[in-house]
């Protein structure tokens, strides 16, 4: 098997694509939180932390990661965002947008905080992540299924005739 998606630097430019959809360039003076989702297993946030922290964004204020369960709240985080920033905006590390997103934008609207619009899955930054992870071998076809899969990506079945190198 091929291993997970995450953590992955593109993710993170995945998150960028999405400021960089709703207009924000980037500005020492904005801070950014990256809103996921979470997961009893504290972790698994904490591993988008260490993604942030290993990977970071040039140009931009901190970036933090806030979670609906199993991490920091958002409460805590744009708190001491805003002790340092100008700005905080909020982006969302969900693959798609959903009921979980939704929470995530009362959330950041509550505290006067904007989620630029969107979902990881939208942005070509994530659309070409599962590709460089197939499976090189036999296994190819069946493996490009599931990573696209993993990204709720729309396939076609085409029917087309089979050609091979020596006919015509």
């Amino acid at each position: 098997l091929t291993p997970p998606l995450g953590p992955d630097e593109r993710l993170l430019d995945a998150c960028e694509e999405l400021l960089a959809s709703a207009g924000l360039a980037a500005d020492p003076g904005t801070a950014v939180v990256v809103f996921a989702a979470g997961s009893s297993d504290s972790s698994a946030v904490a591993t988008v932390g260490e993604t942030i922290n290993r990977f970071p964004r040039f140009g931009w204020g901190t970036w933090d990661v806030a979670a609906l369960d199993g991490g920091q709240s958002v409460e805590q985080v744009v708190a001491g965002l805003r002790e340092t920033s100008e700005q905080v905006v909020a982006v969302s590390f969900m693959v798609a947008e959903g009921i979980l997103r939704d929470r995530m934008v009362e959330r950041c609207r509550a505290l006067g905080v904007d989620m630029v619009p969107g979902a990881l899955a939208r942005t070509s930054a994530l659309a070409a992540s599962p590709l460089d992870k197939l499976d090189q071998r036999y296994f190819f076809e069946t493996d490009m299924l599931f990573r696209l899969n993993t990204v709720r990506a729309v396939v076609k079945d085409v029917p087309m005739d089979a050609v091979y190198a020596d006919e015509e």
